[in-house]
């Protein structure tokens, strides 16, 4: 996977005294989402991407809700699961794009080249 770091994210990377746990969540309902959710702690079932960035930990997470919720969800999506893919790393992003905006962490992933 691609990895692609602004400066001042860098520079925010650098003054962390731990890793920052960036989760890439695919979420498979009767839509597709993606999402980057930045945690405490990465979450047991979340796979780990390698990255050769110091205080940088990536994780993918695909996960499934039992029915269609358009709309219903809230940020912290409580009803989701993990979604049981064979060769889970066929559905890795193919890049990654982190940024620090306005006292907050940004992230953005994809499938194209």
């Amino acid at each position: 996977m691609k990895i692609q770091i602004t400066q001042k994210a860098n520079k925010e990377l650098l003054k962390l005294g731990h890793a920052l746990n960036v989760e890439l969540e695919l979420y498979f309902s009767c839509l597709i989402r993606k999402r980057v959710l930045f945690r405490e702690q990465a979450l047991p079932d979340a796979i780990g991407i390698p990255s050769n960035i110091e205080n940088l930990a990536i994780q993918f997470r695909p996960v499934m809700t039992k029915a269609c919720l358009i709309g219903d969800l809230d940020e912290q999506d409580t009803a989701v699961e993990k979604f049981p893919i064979v060769r889970a790393e066929r559905f890795f992003p193919k890049w990654f794009k982190l940024d620090y905006k306005k006292g907050k962490w940004n992230g953005e992933f994809g499938y194209d080249g």
